[in-house]
């Protein structure tokens, strides 16, 4: 299960946020965000009432906590009171779960009914293949529309293991919500970019004549390289600041001296000309 979950970007001046931000601060707003993500991770969205553990996984005081949950109404508690919700952010979360369960089985509905097509009949592939062998030919089944001939796929499966056209594939990758969700949750980029790197992803295929490939193998693959792009995106597209980092600072300070090393070995000044950051 993926934890995204979404948050208004106003969120700190709503009607009920805003009296725990003048009574408990931003440490009782931090407060707040952090049992949502806790819900996030639970299956039904509550939360045990156990204040004291609550507070040891945020570092804060465990009345701060109670007081979060108990005094602003924010959150509600079940029959038993063992537990508590937010009736909100359960909504919020339901209605998420419905689109992306919607998304994954209209996606599922489409690769069916793409296998069903393209899966031939029985019998009149051993009639073609009695009349091949007649003929002494060793010929590829075909079907004949007009002037142009189509090859007929083979039976295919919905297995996701299963080779598919490159097109039916990226077409699969890019229905599958829930799994861009993950993608982009795991590696802290939005929607935009995950779709970006998916359409180079499949050009950078295309270009190494790749025909064919299953579902499972694409996300596999894709999952890497885009671990490896991003590294190196990080590692060579983003330039130090001179002046803001004390390691890049001293690493220049380094080179300065050794590269003046050599001179001084001459009887010349080890003097460094200009600024080192």
């Amino acid at each position: 299960m993926n934890n995204y979950f979404p948050h208004d970007s106003n969120a700190r001046n709503s009607d009920k946020l805003i009296p725990l931000r003048i009574k408990k601060g931003t440490e009782g707003y931090g407060v707040y965000f952090m049992i949502l993500e806790r819900l996030r991770e639970e299956p039904d969205y509550t939360s045990i009432k156990d204040y004291n553990t609550l507070a040891f996984d945020f570092r804060v005081g465990s009345d701060l906590v109670k007081s979060v949950v108990e005094e602003f109404g924010l959150f509600q508690f079940t029959e038993d009171g063992k537990r508590f919700y937010s009736e909100g952010f359960t909504a919020r979360m339901q209605k998420k779960d419905e689109k992306s369960n919607k998304a994954r089985e209209s996606a599922r509905k489409r690769w069916e009914n793409k296998q069903t097509q393209s899966k031939p009949d029985a019998n009149a592939l051993q009639t073609q293949s009695e009349i091949d062998a007649s003929k002494g030919k060793e010929t590829k089944l075909k079907e004949t529309k007009g002037e142009k001939e189509e090859e007929i796929t083979l039976p295919g499966y919905s297995s996701n293991d299963v080779p598919v056209s490159l097109a039916e594939c990226k077409a699969a990758l890019f229905a599958d919500i829930a799994w861009m969700e993950t993608i982009c949750m795991n590696n802290y980029i939005p929607p935009e970019k995950h779709r970006d790197k998916l359409d180079e992803f499949f050009r950078k295929l295309e270009n190494e004549k790749v025909d064919y490939k299953s579902v499972r193998d694409a996300i596999q693959h894709y999952s890497n390289w885009l671990k490896n792009e991003l590294n190196r995106e990080q590692r060579y597209g983003q330039k130090v600041k001179p002046g803001n980092d004390d390691t890049e600072r001293k690493r220049r300070i380094i080179e300065k001296f050794q590269s003046s090393s050599g001179s001084s070995e001459a009887g010349e000044s080890t003097r460094i000309d200009g600024p080192v950051w």
